[in-house]
């Protein structure tokens, strides 16, 4: 129980840390990618500029354009008043150079006047934002007047990544940071758990301790009361009113043994000290004993026991003896005193064939049915918790509230599984499934 608490508290301490961090580092990341969004802006505004200046002041177009191409992918379209082509970029490396300039061209009639900012000799637009065939682009648009007085138009387009690009980019710097983050959490995690859940651990072991101490103190004094209430119980001077007294005295005697035993058997599973002894079970001269144990007291309670085989062939069955017919004895147990009177008690037998990530493919099923009141939907999550009992009132005095916590060790240790649902028409169904 303690490691599991360990567990729970361990993830629930790295999931919330993790996210919170994941947050604040999504929100970084996004504050990165669009400074640097800004940045390649802004370069291309003064690369724009530049350009400008530089066809102004040196006037030879193919050098300067061959020049500004190599350094960065840039799409250059030049051309005078007239429409005629001083110079393009060559269309052998972006085959679709015309395409995106006439959708950039697009782009600039959506515009009744283009945001110019005067310069010395040149005029230049912001930064238009358009795409082409879903692929996203900055251009700007240049005016420059040559040295004859022609009024020239230049198109600068070059490719904007994309954000998911960008990230890509820097995924894996982020997610190192992201990992080492884990790593760090995780252990400091670690460390804080323990020192945390050790006050409780504590108090849980020595909790288990005196429950086991006190239940093994208390065999022998319920011997000695067994020995002394029958010998007076048989002694013949014995009044008859005084019988029933004795008898009292055995019946609770023996109720309290019985306790005493499932205390112990659950302080030797929360000790690790507990051993199966696993051996090939004859699953027939198994249900048969279990029939002939309970057959008698489903019979006092006016209740009738269904034995159903339902494959005619079973694998080899490998688990506890003992403590199968346990399991089962407490399922039937549990049926015969919450059952209605004059309704059928059903045992099931059959393999199921179901592969798991875990187990094999074969499964070994008991399924326990019966026709009682159920068990109602608040109380599903706690049933298999010790000494808890759904009647609250405590009607059945018989019933300590162990019996389902022993079957779920005891089916846990097989490494097997309990699955509860509802009778049509009323009651609980019990799957036991042991993996083969």
């Amino acid at each position: 129980m303690i490691q599991n608490l360990r567990k729970k508290l361990f993830f629930l301490f790295i999931g919330s840390i993790m996210l919170l961090f994941t947050a604040v580092l999504a929100l970084i990341i996004h504050n990165n990618l669009y400074s640097l969004r800004k940045v390649e802006e802004s370069k291309f505004q003064r690369t724009a500029s530049n350009l400008l200046s530089d066809l102004d002041s040196y006037g030879d177009p193919y050098s300067i354009f061959s020049l500004y191409e190599r350094d960065e992918p840039l799409i250059c379209d030049y051309f005078d008043s007239s429409g005629h082509t001083i110079y393009q970029t060559d269309a052998r490396n972006l085959p679709t150079i015309s395409d995106i300039i006439a959708s950039f061209e697009t782009e600039l009639k959506k515009e009744e006047s283009i945001p110019y900012g005067v310069q010395p000799a040149h005029t230049q637009s912001g930064i238009f934002y358009f795409s082409h065939e879903d692929i996203p682009y900055w251009g700007v648009c240049g005016k420059l007047t040559d040295s004859r007085g022609e009024m020239n138009t230049l198109y600068l387009i070059k490719r904007n990544q994309k954000f998911t690009e960008l990230l890509k980019e820097e995924l894996k710097s982020y997610a190192l940071i992201w990992l080492m983050v884990l790593a760090a959490v995780a252990m400091i995690g670690r460390f804080l758990i323990a020192r945390a859940v050790r006050p409780t651990e504590t108090a849980i072991l020595s909790q288990k301790c005196f429950t086991a101490s006190a239940s093994h103190e208390l065999k022998a004094p319920l011997a000695v009361i067994l020995t002394n209430a029958e010998a007076v119980a048989n002694d013949p001077s014995l009044p008859a009113h005084l019988r029933k007294h004795t008898a009292a005295i055995d019946a609770e005697c023996l109720r309290m043994s019985g306790l005493v035993q499932d205390l112990l058997l659950l302080s030797s599973i929360d000790g690790g000290v507990w051993e199966l002894n696993k051996s090939p079970i004859d699953l027939y001269t198994l249900i048969v004993s279990v029939y002939e144990k309970f057959e008698p007291l489903c019979k006092k309670n006016h209740m009738k026991l269904n034995i159903d085989f339902r494959d005619d062939h079973y694998l080899e069955f490998i688990a506890d003896k003992n403590r199968l017919e346990q399991i089962l004895g407490i399922f039937l147990d549990n049926a015969i005193h919450y059952g209605n009177p004059d309704t059928a008690i059903s045992l099931i037998i059959h393999m199921e064939h179901k592969e798991t990530a875990f187990t094999g493919a074969a499964w070994m099923v008991f399924t326990i049915q019966d026709h009682g009141p159920g068990i109602r939907e608040e109380d599903k999550p706690f049933i298999y918790d010790r000494f808890y009992q759904a009647d609250k009132s405590r009607t059945h005095t018989q019933r300590y509230g162990l019996g389902l916590s022993i079957a779920y060790e005891l089916v846990a240790m097989h490494k097997g599984t309990i699955e509860l649902s509802d009778t049509p028409g009323g009651g609980c169904t019990f799957q036991v499934r042991f993996p083969l």
